[in-house]
């Protein structure tokens, strides 16, 4: 016969366990998001600021 407390530990156990589970999911899809959110932006203001220095380059080149 098992212990009705024992049954009772796990099942609080099991529900901690769970809560803790979804909790830390939520929060690392919150966090990938924001990452990838802020590399593409990063990405986008490295793209333009090699684009502007191209067309100041080259703005310069033809000023000669």
């Amino acid at each position: 016969m098992v212990n009705k407390d024992d049954i009772i530990r796990w099942v609080i156990f099991a529900a901690v366990f769970i809560t803790i589970w979804i909790v830390l999911d939520f929060v690392f899809s919150i966090l990938r998001a924001a990452v990838f959110v802020f590399a593409r932006a990063f990405k986008t203001a490295l793209y333009s600021a090699v684009i502007a220095t191209i067309i100041f380059a080259v703005m310069d080149i033809k000023r000669r």
